[in-house]
């Protein structure tokens, strides 16, 4: 793990976390105050520093090296556990 963050910069681990909790390009941009191309940046950087395929995986990889809580993201909403039906 300590590897993994030590690659990573405050910003790229700033987008997984805010991923995390289920904002998209635009509001991870807007919460940063940068322009979405580089958040998009950023996801191609985080993609190849975490051996992910996808944004979705870069996610998961971040949450397995301790890097994203996930019970934290879930309690701010980006995992709703309710259903409906």
């Amino acid at each position: 793990m300590a590897s993994v963050e030590r690659d990573l910069s405050a910003r790229e681990l700033s987008v997984v976390k805010l991923a995390a909790q289920g904002k998209v390009d635009k509001e991870i941009a807007k919460d940063l105050k940068i322009q979405p191309r580089t958040v998009q940046t950023y996801w191609e950087r985080l993609k190849e520093k975490l051996f992910a395929k996808t944004r979705t995986h870069a996610v998961t990889c971040a949450i397995a090296n301790g890097l994203v809580d996930a019970e934290r993201a879930c309690e701010r909403g980006a995992c709703d556990k309710t259903t409906t039906g």
